[in-house]
Parts: C-alpha cells; sequence; structure tokens
C-alpha cells in the first residue's frame, strides 16, 4: 500500500504541531520524555495503524469526525503561532468542508425564506 504525497506531509504537519505543543506544555519538567520521541511521523504510523486509522474514519459519522478533528487541534493547539500555521487552518478546513459536504447541509434551502 502506497501512501499519497500529500498524506504524508499533512502528516508531518499534525505531527511537528503536536510535537511543538508537548514541547511548550512540558519543556520544563520531561525533556528526557521528548528527546525520546521520534521526530519522523511515518515511524510512528505503521502500516497497520494507518489501516486501522483509515478503518476507524469510515465509520465516523460527521459530528464524530469533527469531535475527532477539534480533538486534534485542541492537541496541537498550545504553541505560540499555532492559530496562524497551516496545521491550524487544514484542521479548519476539514470542519469546514464536513459541515458543507454533509446530505442535511446540502439540503436545506439556501438563504432564509419567510414562514
Amino acid at each position: 500500500m502506497s501512501t499519497h504525497p500529500n498524506i504524508k506531509k499533512l502528516a508531518e504537519l499534525v505531527y511537528q504541531a503536536n510535537f511543538n505543543a508537548l514541547e511548550e506544555r512540558y519543556s520544563e519538567n520531561s525533556q528526557d520524555y521528548l528527546d525520546s520521541l521520534d521526530r519522523n511521523p511515518m515511524t510512528q504510523l505503521s502500516r497497520d495503524d494507518y489501516k486501522l486509522a483509515l478503518a476507524k474514519a469510515n465509520e465516523l459519522d460527521v459530528f464524530q469526525f469533527i469531535s475527532m478533528i477539534d480533538y486534534m487541534k485542541y492537541q496541537c493547539s498550545s504553541y505560540p503561532g499555532f492559530e496562524q500555521s497551516i496545521c491550524c487552518k487544514f484542521f479548519d478546513s476539514l470542519v469546514y468542508n464536513a459541515i458543507r459536504g454533509h446530505q442535511s447541509y446540502t439540503d436545506f434551502e439556501w438563504g432564509i425564506s419567510k414562514p
């Protein structure tokens, strides 16, 4: 199974943002732990983990997906500059598109109509 290059790049963005957040939160007390982490996201995401994550993602409804993205965004958010990062914009884009791609959203009448 090959992984699309964009998926690898997105994984790197998210992983680096999460690592930055870990450093911001724990750098004073846990430098040994931080030093032990592998900074290469693809070694953390083995082929079996990738298949399991993909299967789990396919089971999520739109609200579970948004909740998962909010959780991931929170986990990455504690370093200065996160709100302006590409990673943050990626998370926001996922939520934006998940909502607009949902059948309830697309079926809703555009605009506000009078009763």
